[in-house]
């Protein structure tokens, strides 16, 4: 359903997971960081839901209203959740993969 088989999509996943836990460790270590570790807005689903979320989108063309609906958040999430997730798609999948 999202173009990728099990392993392939665990192993994406491992990587943007891995990707996105050396950007929070940056983010901390920042020297002109202004909120305590930990401060800020938390991120709402797991790498996994958002990774999701962004494959169908890109692979069967769902409108983003569509994926809101199916699962009973706004059009807003959904769109946070691929815009979030495309920088990382982007570098982790050949384009051959993306444009399929």
């Amino acid at each position: 359903m999202v173009g990728l088989g099990a392993d392939a999509l665990w192993e994406l996943w491992q990587r943007i997971a891995e990707v996105e836990r050396e950007e929070r460790v940056q983010q901390a270590q920042r020297p002109e960081r202004k909120r305590q570790v930990g401060g800020g807005r938390k991120k709402e689903a797991e790498v996994l839901c958002r990774l999701l979320v962004t494959l169908l989108y890109l692979r069967q063309h769902w409108t983003m209203q569509a994926i809101a609906e199916t699962l009973d958040c706004a059009e807003s999430t959904v769109w946070n959740y691929i815009h979030e997730m495309l920088p990382d798609i982007r570098t982790q999948l050949p384009a051959s993969l993306l444009e399929q």
